[in-house]
């Protein structure tokens, strides 16, 4: 996906989360498994830890001059797009975000879950694409919110649009995939001036 978004012009630039890839956790299974009580609150840890390296990430990339502060845009797929969410509340530099399989809601009580600011959000814009039939993601919470934010956008309701595919699940098709990448390609080229 990377590089798909680098040939329409992007500079796309992929973050191993907290705990994963290359700073993977020596406990990642037992820290992550469904049977582990704790493995709600480990995933929300991992995503409040992500989020506060949100605004050193922007710094380095405007300082080092890859990127300039009102061209910046993220998108992350599952635990990305929980990231993907916070994102502009993190920092205002991001202005066009993409969640992909994800939602606004964390599954346990938290301060800093996105769902509690919908009025931070304008004018963001905001791509949310979900499968309709996850079994990890509950997806009417994105529904939901993206009903929420509608009056605040409606100065621009063209920033915000939801997008559910029925009958998939978090493991997408390869058709619906490919379609659901389209999606973000053209949107970040819609918000993104790359020229």
């Amino acid at each position: 996906e990377l590089w798909s978004l680098a040939q329409a012009g992007f500079l796309s630039i992929g973050i191993d989360v907290v705990g994963h890839g290359e700073r993977r956790y020596p406990d990642f299974e037992d820290r992550f498994v469904r049977d582990n009580p704790r493995s709600e609150e480990n995933f929300v840890q991992t995503i409040c830890d992500a989020i506060r390296e949100i605004p050193k990430l922007v710094d380095n990339l405007i300082q080092i001059g890859l990127s300039q502060p009102d061209k910046i845009g993220m998108v992350g797929i599952s635990m990305g797009g929980y990231i993907t969410y916070a994102a502009p509340l993190a920092d205002p530099r991001i202005r066009v975000i993409a969640p992909v399989l994800a939602s606004p809601q964390w599954k346990i009580k938290h301060p800093d879950s996105p769902c509690h600011y919908p009025d931070r959000y304008f004018p963001t814009a905001m791509l949310v694409q979900n499968a309709g039939d996850d079994p990890f993601v509950p997806t009417h919470l994105s529904r939901e919110f993206c009903k929420k934010l509608q009056p605040l956008y409606r100065q621009s309701p063209e920033r915000l649009c939801y997008i559910e595919f029925p009958g998939v699940g978090h493991f997408m098709p390869e058709q619906e995939w490919h379609e659901l990448w389209n999606n973000v390609i053209q949107w970040f080229q819609r918000f993104i001036c790359i020229h």
